[in-house]
């Protein structure tokens, strides 16, 4: 079923952990395992602000989750 999804918009749930990503809206662009997608975000998340990946390549512009973590909007 989630191959159908690449090209479309999701919102991510705001539920659960990952509070940063709540709400956030993206388009699916593939799946990488089983229940999962790749989304690439709209405008990108400020994840993890006090890693060093976010120190050197700033905010989050693609994410992978699992599908349930998103609602489908168009």
């Amino acid at each position: 079923m989630h191959n159908k999804l690449i090209g479309r918009l999701v919102k991510f749930k705001p539920e659960g952990n990952y509070s940063e990503f709540h709400n956030a809206i993206g388009l699916v662009t593939s799946h990488n395992k089983p229940d999962h997608v790749r989304v690439q975000w709209i405008k990108p998340v400020h994840y993890a602000v006090e890693s060093d990946h976010y120190i050197h390549f700033g905010p989050t512009k693609v994410s992978d989750f699992e599908l349930a973590r998103f609602e489908v909007l168009s």
